[in-house]
């Protein structure tokens, strides 16, 4: 039986019953691009991206309860197209390679959005913590978040999601090197990405970390609730 006890929660916008939101709450994450968006699988374009890992029950709820239009592999388990395993635990990877040990026995789905607007405009994801207050940390591997999505039926009844918000309960900083562009903020005891002072203004988004461990080397890329007391936000 999984340590983890995770949820999924959908809801017609109240403003717009066409739209729905969506939210997998108490969920581990991995590979977390949220603050950035980083280069789509060999493509050039952008995306804000995140793995969440989710337990059978909350699984069957997403793909049969709520027909979310999203693949969830089974940790160790199911393989990709490329008949490897998606998300592979120790003893399936080379020694001192990365793997999802840690969430072994849950199932693993890709959340995303692309950075642009049809419009053209850029997207900023909102990464908030247990206060609704705007967090700057890199979120590693392990953080338990719930993350936010809004969605559509299309014309075949599935609900197409994508990325909006990430609330951070527990956090596990990520700790990048200076290879990967990032400096440490000593006073802070964050990791962030370098960017040289300017007098540009950026978006103002809305977080603050609950607890703060050592993160994991992040691996290698390759229900319905009615409840109107269940605080989602």
């Amino acid at each position: 039986m999984s340590k983890f006890k995770t949820e999924v929660v959908v809801k017609a916008d109240p403003k717009n019953k066409d739209f729905y939101n969506i939210y997998f709450i108490g969920v581990p994450v991995f590979y977390a691009k949220v603050q950035e968006p980083d280069n789509k699988f060999e493509s050039k374009d952008k995306e804000f991206s995140v793995q969440v890992f989710v337990d059978e029950k909350t699984k069957d709820k997403i793909l049969d309860e709520h027909l979310i239009n999203k693949s969830a592999s089974l940790v160790g388990v199911d393989k990709n197209k490329k008949r490897a395993i998606r998300f592979p635990i120790a003893d399936q990877v080379k020694e001192g390679k990365n793997h999802y040990g840690d969430v072994e026995g849950l199932y693993g789905i890709q959340l995303s959005v692309d950075e642009l607007t049809k419009q053209g405009k850029k997207r900023k994801i909102k990464v908030i913590d247990d206060n609704n207050k705007p967090m700057s940390n890199l979120v590693g591997n392990m953080s338990i978040c719930t993350v936010k999505c809004w969605g559509y039926k299309n014309k075949d009844g599935f609900l197409n999601i994508k990325l909006d918000t990430v609330k951070v309960h527990e956090l596990v900083v990520y700790e990048g090197s200076s290879g990967d562009g990032m400096v440490e903020d000593e006073i802070l005891g964050t990791y962030q990405a370098y960017t040289p002072n300017t007098d540009e203004s950026e978006e103002e988004v809305e977080e603050k970390p609950k607890s703060k461990s050592k993160a994991k080397p992040k691996p290698t890329p390759e229900e319905d609730s009615d409840d109107e007391d269940f605080d989602l936000f």
